[in-house]
């Protein structure tokens, strides 16, 4: 009897753990009493489903949404920590260590694997969760272990610099595009819980990927901007073409299946932030109640100041459930954000005129998505100034962006290689500045120090201020 979708989930998480149960970076040793190898349609929805609530909905995104003040931590100041710029080394490892094991590993093990049996269906979708997840790894950290990160008689993994990790992010990116081109001897079905085994939808994703990588390593030294803006247009031309494309993935209100935002927001202080409700205000912006929800007290929308004290939280304007709900889909990446990562591409290789149409696209594809009215779009399109007349058009293209993807991770990263939207550090905070970087995990300190040592970057919090290499600074 197959297994529901739900079932199959829970089912490859058991097998999954109980399969790594021996594993240290892919070490796998013959064990008669658990499995060595699972059925690429186990592994697949397992990788996907990590993914999704380890990278996307987790602390690369809450974190962005905080330190960019999307959202602010009504509390105490004892309890806002993180609104402080405050991590703690164990709290790094979460991330680190789902990457490395559960992510990356086991996308290395199905890609393998599918390769061996001519599934490439199922190695292409490895190879771009695989590149995705890397990416983010040094997009968080900069150096990390890479070339050296998955050999079993290697427990002390030297680092690679950031740069040559996105070198390999983009061969595997390119590996995967190639992959999902070619026939496949079997493809995703439900196993697939993103696109149902949607191969076209996959491509188009792969390829908007690699513009997004194209443009955050646009101005890193050593690199050709013009460049990397053609690149990331020529690979938009395979890339999303509606709304239709976006990577939504589905949650549901059942014990072990709710959106992991969900989590963040329940019976916490986590509310909106006074700075993103007020630039949203200040505009008029017909998107504010589909991304806020009105104050339980006056039924109007006010923020938080980032870095303030607690007040009553019915005065101040929560998530919206359209992203907190328990059932509400996670968006992974939109069409929306194309279309400004098209604009900025544009900008770069021929100037504010020519980004323009994609500029407008991007704003009317979101509002779309969340449900505003074609008459709020036309009338908030018409306030809008053209990129031609702007005096500065990529701060234009970057805060539509920002608001695009409200609760994401790529805001932090848009922020750090351009400097939008403006922010203004929370007062009596541990750093001095907003972090552009993220804490070294505890773990590494403990059994890779010598590592750690090597990449020259305090492994305390001023490690927090130390600019990757795709920063411009």
């Amino acid at each position: 009897m197959m297994l529901s979708r739900l079932g199959r989930r829970a089912a490859t998480c058991a097998l999954l753990c109980a399969a790594a149960a021996c594993n240290n970076f892919l070490d796998v040793n013959t064990n008669p009493n658990s499995p060595t190898k699972v059925g690429n349609s186990l592994i697949l929805p397992a990788i996907e489903g990590t993914f999704s609530l380890a990278v996307i909905g987790s602390w690369p995104s809450t974190l962005s949404a905080e330190w960019t003040q999307q959202i602010s931590y009504n509390g105490s100041r004892a309890n806002m920590k993180i609104e402080q710029y405050e991590i703690f080394p164990s709290e790094a490892d979460r991330l680190w260590n789902v990457s490395y094991d559960q992510i990356m590993g086991n996308a290395r093990i199905l890609a393998a694997q599918a390769d061996a049996s001519g599934d490439y269906a199922y190695s292409g979708i490895a190879r771009v969760l695989y590149a995705w997840d890397l990416s983010v790894v040094a997009n968080m950290w900069g150096s990390a272990p890479f070339s050296q990160a998955w050999d079993p008689s290697n427990p002390h993994p030297g680092y690679d610099t950031q740069q040559q990790i996105y070198t390999g992010v983009f061969a595997i990116l390119d590996s995967a595009i190639a992959d999902l081109g070619k026939p496949s001897n079997h493809v995703p079905g439900a196993d697939d819980l993103l696109y149902g085994g949607n191969m076209a939808r996959w491509l188009k994703l792969a390829n908007t990927l690699k513009a997004q990588l194209e443009l955050t390593v646009s101005s890193a030294p050593g690199e050709n901007k013009q460049a990397r803006a053609q690149a990331a247009l020529v690979a938009l031309q395979g890339g999303f073409t509606s709304n239709a494309d976006d990577a939504n993935f589905a949650y549901f209100d059942a014990n072990g299946q709710r959106n992991p935002l969900y989590q963040s927001f329940v019976d916490t202080r986590l509310q909106m932030s006074k700075h993103y409700v007020d630039l949203l205000t200040s505009t008029n912006d017909p998107r504010l109640p589909f991304q806020a929800s009105p104050t339980r007290q006056n039924g109007d929308y006010v923020g938080h100041p980032n870095g303030g004290g607690a007040v009553d939280t019915a005065t101040i304007s929560s998530v919206n459930p359209i992203f907190s709900a328990p059932n509400a889909k996670l968006t992974w990446m939109s069409y929306a954000s194309a279309k400004e990562m098209e604009a900025e591409a544009r900008l770069i290789v021929s100037g504010a005129s020519a980004a323009d149409a994609a500029y407008r696209a991007g704003i009317s594809a979101n509002m779309a998505k969340l449900g505003v009215s074609s008459a709020a779009q036309t009338a908030y399109l018409a306030t809008v100034p053209s990129l031609a007349s702007s005096s500065d058009p990529l701060r234009d293209i970057i805060t539509q962006k920002y608001i695009i993807n409200f609760m994401n991770y790529q805001p932090w990263d848009d922020w750090r290689r351009t400097g939008y939207p403006a922010l203004t550090p929370v007062p009596g905070a541990l750093l001095p500045q907003i972090p552009v970087r993220f804490l070294t995990p505890g773990g590494e300190l403990s059994t890779n120090a010598d590592a750690v040592a090597a990449s020259g970057i305090d492994p305390g919090l001023t490690g927090m201020l130390v600019h990757v290499w795709w920063d411009p600074q």
